[in-house]
């Protein structure tokens, strides 16, 4: 945590800019004994997250959600944007605890692997973040293709750091094989607008944030986050947040040149940027 702590210090002290994060944890579940992917039925997935909520709130943690996702009993929890950077990072292991026991209660095995079954969607460690300055209005805008100086610099600078990242993002030898086209997972290093294919997305406005306090601070319609999609969710979600605000520093300080946006499928041969799985030798 101090090196977290340290990161987001040197974005104050630098450029008297303060991050705000959100995390995004996705996970499987299957009954007990079971090997093969497991669809709960309406009502049972709808008791399954109706306890997650419940345990969450007696928690005192901050889920804006619990949903399901893509694949057959696969599960999404967002926990809510915060500036306070050490307390989202034990909320989130909080919230990992509660959905193991909450699973186990109710038979489950909780799946937290990044590619549980090779044939479904990859399990993801999502980062939202965007930079506030010292009236806490966000800095990270875009409007039409233009896109904010600090927003251009960060974007940059994570796709620049990448290749030192990279190993925070996917630290087992089964983080690869999540890094598959088809399957909403980043498999290029490129960015893109609301595009999922892609190492790091914008999402479109600020529709999808929830939470009073994000929005009170998103108040401008050009205001963005970047979502970075790289991490695996069985990567440190302390190093993760470290690593990437790290490629922000990086960003602001050396000014790299931002690659063009992608607008398709990141994995269509068109776009000629480096492999993720390149990035490993």
């Amino acid at each position: 945590m101090p090196a977290l702590e340290e990161t987001a210090s040197l974005l104050v002290k630098e450029f008297d800019l303060h991050p705000v994060m959100g995390l995004e944890l996705e996970w499987y579940v299957r009954p007990q004994g079971h090997a093969a992917p497991y669809e709960p039925a309406a009502q049972e997935r709808d008791s399954y997250l109706d306890a997650l909520c419940l345990a969450a709130d007696a928690a005192g943690v901050r889920v804006d959600s619990f949903d399901e996702e893509h694949g057959p009993g696969q599960f999404e929890a967002a926990l809510s944007h915060s500036s306070d950077l050490p307390r989202l990072l034990r909320q989130m292991a909080v919230v990992r605890e509660l959905i193991q026991d909450t699973g186990w209660r109710r038979g489950y095995v909780t799946d937290f692997s990044p590619k549980p079954y090779p044939a479904l969607y990859g399990n993801g460690l999502h980062v939202h973040v965007h930079l506030e300055n010292a009236q806490g209005e966000n800095v990270f805008r875009k409007n039409e293709k233009t896109l904010s100086p600090e927003l251009e610099a960060a974007m940059a600078g994570l796709l620049a750091d990448l290749p030192r990242a990279i190993r925070v993002f996917a630290p087992h030898t089964e983080s690869w094989a999540r890094f598959e086209a088809g399957w909403n997972a980043p498999v290029k290093a490129c960015w893109g607008t609301n595009n999922r294919t892609t190492a790091l997305r914008l999402p479109d406005g600020t529709a999808q944030i929830k939470g009073a306090d994000a929005l009170a601070r998103l108040k401008n319609p050009d205001a963005r986050r970047i979502e970075h999609r790289v991490a695996g969710s069985d990567a440190h979600a302390g190093e993760v947040m470290t690593a990437i605000l790290q490629g922000i520093l990086l960003g602001l300080r050396e000014r790299p040149a931002l690659s063009a946006p992608v607008y398709g499928d990141a994995g269509d041969a068109q776009y000629e940027y480096p492999l993720i799985l390149s990035l490993a030798s």
